[in-house]
């Protein structure tokens, strides 16, 4: 789908501004769970905030040398850094998921979503506690792809 990255640099784009609305629910809903993920952010977006700008630099490259040696192993180059951003896109997407569905799972909890909460034997936390896990699984996760990006490329 024409220049390499440009789908994936769309969809981190998507992605990071999901975290305006959801990070204040999820402060609100369970703080260590918002500390976690603004840890995982602090991680991970300066890794994938990299591999855009190594996109550029090599979008330009190609564009401005066109028809070179430089352009074409620019153009390969560009390919493999792509692939790196998909697999990061992934999982900072997972991370959204895993955060909605934190929110999704309080607010049931809480009998927030308009429907009155059935008589739960359990707390509040026992029935968030899963998710939880979810949302650590996927910062570990992210932690574990960051360690993927070489940041000499």
């Amino acid at each position: 789908t024409g220049t390499p990255g440009s789908d994936e640099i769309a969809r981190w784009s998507r992605a990071a501004h999901r975290w305006d609305d959801l990070l204040p629910l999820v402060d609100q809903m369970h703080p260590d769970a918002g500390v976690q993920l603004r840890k995982a952010l602090a991680d991970v977006d300066p890794a994938l905030r990299s591999l855009v700008e190594r996109l550029g630099t090599l979008y330009r490259t190609t564009q401005q040398m066109p028809g070179t040696q430089a352009a074409t192993a620019a153009h390969h180059a560009s390919i493999e850094v792509a692939a790196r951003l998909r697999e990061g896109v992934e999982a900072y997407e997972g991370l959204v998921a895993a955060a909605a569905e934190l929110i999704a799972a309080a607010q049931q909890a809480a009998g927030l979503d308009g429907i009155e909460a059935p008589d739960l034997q359990q707390s509040v936390t026992q029935i968030v506690g899963p998710a939880v896990l979810d949302v650590q699984a996927y910062t570990s996760g992210l932690r574990k792809a960051a360690g993927t990006f070489d940041p000499s490329y």
